[in-house]
């Protein structure tokens, strides 16, 4: 009779000496987009800092390949035939604090987009008045090393949910969902080896010459 794979003490040994993923350590990084560097106003490299630090819930997104069956002989062969980068779209849960700093910061961002005077459209990669960014959501460990990442390519936010306010909700801190629209998402290699802190993402963004 074939023996099992499956070794109990080997699972035992894997999981207690290397741990497993946990889904609260992780991190957000979203720099500031060009948009903004141009008239920061009260929003600056501090906001993005918040913006990062304040992120209370996000996902590592899927990829799909779509397929058409194809029947030569027998059972169908399944051909793959095209890529989705989880529908192209991400929410992201931002806690807000007292200043609503998180919020101005995003309804900037928005008015960078399009004019709320003229609703003229900017171009997406002006170098001076582009809105798009390279969004950063990364797995990390314990210790706060980087175990895995990705990049949204071409991230903008498309959608700044409601916030509600209560007279009955006392010591309810507000929160903000952001819906962010992207192109596609490719595994972040260059920076899969550093060890950054969750609270430093100022820095981060100054070492990485991404703000400024």
């Amino acid at each position: 009779m074939a023996k099992a794979t499956f070794n109990l003490q080997q699972f035992k040994s894997e999981v207690l000496s290397k741990g497993v993923a946990r889904t609260n350590r992780f991190e957000v990084f979203i720099p500031l987009p060009n948009c903004l560097r141009q008239n920061l106003g009260d929003v600056s490299v501090e906001s993005t800092r918040l913006v990062n630090l304040f992120c209370e819930n996000a996902i590592i997104l899927q990829l799909n390949i779509g397929i058409v069956p194809q029947r030569i002989y027998g059972p169908n062969y399944q051909n793959p035939v095209s890529v989705d980068y989880g529908g192209e779209s991400i929410t992201l849960s931002f806690l807000v604090g007292r200043s609503m700093r998180v919020k101005n910061f995003f309804d900037k961002w928005m008015r960078g987009i399009v004019d709320p005077n003229t609703y003229n459209l900017t171009y997406q990669k002006d170098t001076s008045k582009g809105y798009t960014v390279e969004m950063m959501i990364s797995q990390l460990d314990e210790q706060d090393n980087i175990t895995y990442s990705i990049k949204l390519e071409d991230a903008f936010p498309r959608n700044i949910g409601l916030m509600d306010l209560n007279m009955a909700s006392q010591n309810t801190p507000h929160k903000l969902n952001v819906t962010f629209a992207y192109r596609r998402w490719k595994y972040a290699t260059e920076i899969s080896n550093r060890t950054i802190s969750i609270a430093n993402a100022a820095e981060r963004a100054i070492d990485l010459g991404i703000a400024t």
